[in-house]
């Protein structure tokens, strides 16, 4: 199958990694979008879940809402854009648990995505609970570490407090967290795997990729995503180094998030694309 999902106008925009710091934000692998992205398994908000998730390991606690809320808005201020999304079928589901609480929810899309972006307050604590049920998630890889957290070695309240917090942070009209309600069902081909030539090291360059175009792809940035989970832990070592992770080396959690960011990769795809063939784009030399 050829790559005729790079770029719409055919050519490939190699950046920096610290390019993406503050201008972009990693969306999920989905391939329903039709713009390009940088993929990895549940966006920003599955790296966050991830990097929470080896803290939890390394603390040996659970974190409560209140840091993890803390920790998403630190995110966003620092880090560029905190991404989730939706799709037809969990709002669908969604639809149906509002209804059973009388609250209904608009039609159109448009109107759908800003009631979504900016509820009424009193009907938010009924639909932060809502939303964190695995059938009303519309990333699959959120919704199974949610239905199946041991095989995903996390804990499934950690993930439906990392979708809380991102509603109560888009609420709070906290920028560069944005919603995406994904249209129509799963037509992927293929899964495209971006490599950088710098790994994981800030000099390393990656390319945004369109998932649907001519095909429709699962499109997953490894290096990226390893460089930007690495940013995530040692925000977690400014944020709290002084006393929730006072006795914990980054090192030790920054491969601890990769085992835990792997890991769920790995179900994902085993569950999401078991027999789709891989693709990988690596960089050119440099000039």
């Amino acid at each position: 199958m050829p790559l005729r999902h790079l770029q719409r106008g055919g050519a490939v925009d190699w950046v920096e990694h610290p390019e993406l710091l503050g201008a972009a934000h990693l969306s999920c692998v989905d391939g329903r979008s039709d713009r390009a992205v940088l993929g990895t398994p549940g966006g920003a908000a599955g790296e966050i879940v991830a990097v929470l998730a080896a803290a939890e390991q390394q603390l040996g606690r659970d974190l409560d809402d209140a840091e993890v809320d803390t920790f998403l808005e630190q995110v966003s201020r620092f880090l560029g854009g905190v991404y989730h999304h939706s799709d037809e079928l969990a709002v669908g589901h969604l639809r149906a648990s509002l209804a059973e609480r009388g609250i209904e929810l608009p039609e159109e899309p448009k109107a759908l995505q800003a009631w979504l972006s900016a509820p009424p307050e009193a009907l938010r604590e009924d639909l932060l609970v809502c939303v964190g049920l695995p059938d009303n998630i519309g990333c699959g890889h959120l919704a199974a570490m949610i239905r199946d957290p041991a095989a995903y070695g996390v804990r499934a309240g950690l993930v439906q407090a990392v979708i809380r917090a991102f509603y109560t942070e888009l609420w709070a009209g906290t920028p560069k967290i944005q919603l995406e309600v994904l249209v129509g069902p799963h037509k992927e081909e293929a899964v495209v795997v971006v490599r950088s030539d710098g790994a994981a090291r800030s000099w390393g360059r990656t390319a945004p990729v369109v998932p649907q175009l001519a095909d429709s792809v699962f499109v997953f940035h490894v290096d990226a995503a390893r460089w930007y989970r690495r940013q995530l832990c040692r925000l977690i070592d400014d944020l709290w180094g002084g006393s929730v992770l006072a006795t914990v080396d980054r090192e030790a959690l920054v491969q601890t998030a990769h085992d835990v960011a792997d890991r769920g990769l790995a179900e994902t795809l085993r569950l999401l694309a078991p027999d789709l063939p891989f693709m990988e784009l690596t960089p050119p030399p440099r000039t």
